[in-house]
């Protein structure tokens, strides 16, 4: 995930930072920015060929148009949803926070994680 994204884990770590600090107000909002360069950079190793246009593009469309595993899909979604009642003065999931989104992310990173090391496992090639 480090090497594929490296903005995501920075971003995310900076949020964990803001978080033990009790910076809970801002937290989520790196939380949400973090989501966003995973499901970007994840898009971008999906489809290389159409780099500029996925970071170009609302993450809501990203997540449509560029993941295929609908798990990825649904945690990336959800999160966005969490994400964005963390900037907006009214929450419209009440019963959800950024604890949620801290486990969607980490389901997010061991799915994508899993295809990185089967696209690597992939590349091998039978010695002669």
């Amino acid at each position: 995930i480090e090497k594929m994204s490296p903005q995501f884990v920075k971003i995310y770590n900076q949020s964990l930072q803001a978080e033990k600090m009790g910076l809970d107000e801002i937290a989520g909002l790196g939380y949400r920015k973090s989501v966003e360069f995973l499901i970007k950079d994840y898009a971008i190793y999906e489809n290389p060929e159409k780099e500029e246009k996925i970071k170009n593009t609302w993450m809501k469309v990203c997540i449509e148009n560029y993941i295929d595993d609908k798990r990825i899909q649904t945690l990336a979604e959800r999160s966005d949803w969490i994400g964005n009642d963390e900037a907006h003065y009214i929450r419209k999931q009440e019963d959800r926070d950024i604890e949620d989104m801290k486990k969607f992310i980490k389901a997010m990173v061991y799915f994508i994680g899993m295809t990185l090391i089967t696209d690597d496992a992939a590349s091998m090639e039978p010695k002669k």
